[in-house]
């Protein structure tokens, strides 16, 4: 049994703001449960709280009896961080997932047949003897995990561990997760999500916000209970909305013909020219001005790299990159935003990238609390924090402002939705729609189908080197190829399900979501 009694913490010591206050929680042996609220409302913190890395300011945390790995030996309770990056220590994957076993003091025949059976388990393998910083950001999470598992706690506190997997990793992080529990009744399971489609496979949800907690109770229970939602500022799932009386008729998709912005012919690219064989080969694509393109592909298969191609991060081995008109400029996030702060407020980080315009000090600060709320960062509030001291969703908002400010033609946001709340995507939402409307063209690199539904115009899906396809939102969830990649769009399985059909991938096309009706 975990039990929170009356814990009181804030970032900064006693005279801060508390993140928890008075917060009092039971979690019994055995239990699944998954924990979801707004960005900054202290779900990492809990999560720290409990693994001992942080100590409430008052309060106690009990862990009742002593956590014990699978083995039997004693153990704590296994975290996986936001950021993989943040979890790993060691230089390549095999030292990864051994770490553990050897801080354990293990026989190494012990060692060399957990490697092997976890490498095994998480399609890590191929990747053994690969150095940690190369690989992309969902095998890193796929790696933090592995490392996770062959550490052997039986409680696990899995902070949004889905967020840079795949669909096919994410679908195996499920299958593991279960086997471990069906192996194990007293195998503990603490997850944070932001995504309503994973917290209702859980039978109790606990949503955080001002400091405690607003709900505790099933996910249906609290998703259809209007006045915990509004507090909440979360949106349930489409099945607890009114739809309209009918279904639209599917729209007649024009293939706008856009003057191009960036042609891409024939790209080759290695990160390693004494290995064998190229990450693109001959890989070709126009990207269209003013467009929403979005841009999918498995885990490795180098979509951030071709983003870097793009901004000129990295020199192509051979093909051009060409820019329709000189002046364009091609800027872009990265998926661990806090990888491009490098100044002491938000204010200077936005502010970095004005300055060059030669405003005076009214207009800076005009132009830097423009960029911020459009990326949904109220300015009175965040201008003079530490981007080091935000929560995951909060720098992810401030890497928005950043871009943004920059009044590139061209913008690429590298999974953007990773750790953002509702009111997060939302911002998101408004914020590409603006940039629509200012005629930049915007491209997105994510695993967040639902958002590729609502926000692109085209779909470019690579694989194997190459960009195998482009086509519209609509043709793409409703053919065999996207079910490979993506989880199906809620939207596209509630038309199914609902009228036998499916005519649009846009959910206001048949809700009214600014008021939740149950």
């Amino acid at each position: 049994m975990i039990r929170c009694e009356q814990v009181t913490f804030g970032y900064g010591g006693g005279t801060a703001l508390p993140v928890l206050k008075d917060f009092s929680l039971t979690i019994p042996t055995g239990e699944e449960l998954v924990v979801i609220g707004g960005n900054g409302s202290g779900k990492t913190t809990l999560g720290l709280l409990l693994c001992g890395i942080l100590t409430p300011t008052s309060g106690r945390i009990i862990v009742e009896p002593a956590s014990q790995r699978r083995n039997g030996d004693e153990s704590g309770i296994g975290f996986l961080f936001q950021d993989p990056d943040n979890g790993l220590v060691a230089t390549t994957v095999e030292r990864e997932v051994a770490f553990s076993l050897e801080n354990r003091n293990l026989p190494t025949e012990t060692i060399q047949r957990e490697v092997a059976e976890t490498l095994d388990r998480f399609r890590l393998t191929r990747f053994r003897e690969r150095l940690v910083w190369t690989l992309s950001g969902g095998e890193k999470q796929r790696l933090s995990l592995a490392a996770l598992f062959a550490a052997g706690s039986n409680i696990l506190f899995l902070d949004e561990p889905e967020s840079y997997l795949d669909y096919d990793s994410a679908r195996q992080l499920e299958q593991t997760l279960k086997e471990l529990r069906s192996a194990n009744p007293d195998f503990t399971i603490i997850r944070v999500t932001q995504y309503p489609r994973v917290a209702e496979r859980y039978h109790r949800m606990v949503i955080l916000g001002e400091g405690a907690i607003i709900g505790d109770d099933s996910p249906e229970a609290l998703f259809s209970n209007q006045i915990v939602m509004a507090r909440s500022r979360l949106r349930p799932p489409l099945k607890y909305f009114q739809p309209r009386s009918s279904l639209p008729t599917p729209a007649i998709i024009e293939d706008k013909q856009r003057e191009p912005l960036v042609e891409i012919t024939d790209l080759a690219f290695t990160y390693d020219s004494n290995l064998p064989g190229l990450l693109f080969d001959n890989l070709s694509l126009t990207i269209r001005r003013g467009e929403v393109l979005a841009l999918v592909g498995a885990s490795g298969s180098g979509k951030s790299t071709l983003a870097q191609l793009i901004c000129g991060l990295y020199q192509p081995v051979s093909g051009v990159i060409h820019f329709t008109s000189p002046e364009t400029r091609a800027v872009m996030t990265f998926q661990q935003p806090e990888r491009q702060f490098f100044l002491d407020t938000a204010f200077a980080e936005v502010a970095y990238g004005i300055r060059k315009r030669g405003l005076d000090a009214d207009r800076l600060s005009a132009a830097v609390q423009s960029s911020m709320e459009m990326a949904g960062l109220d300015f009175d509030l965040f201008c003079h924090r530490d981007p080091h001291s935000l929560s995951g969703g909060e720098a992810r908002r401030l890497a928005f402002a950043v871009i943004v400010a920059l009044q590139a033609e061209l913008i690429i946001f590298d999974e953007p939705t990773c750790a953002l709340d509702e009111f997060g995507v939302r911002s998101f939402k408004r914020m590409t729609d603006r940039l629509r409307q200012e005629a930049k063209t915007v491209v997105i690199i994510t695993h967040n189908s639902d958002i590729i539904g609502e926000l692109a115009d085209r779909i470019a899906v690579l694989a194997d080197g190459a960009i195998k396809a482009v086509m519209d939102p609509l043709t793409f969830f409703t053919s065999p190829e996207s079910e490979k990649l993506l989880p199906t769009p809620e939207v596209i399985r509630y038309q199914r399900e609902r009228f036998g059909r499916v005519a649009t991938t846009r959910p206001a096309d048949i809700f009214s979501l600014d008021e939740f009706s149950a």
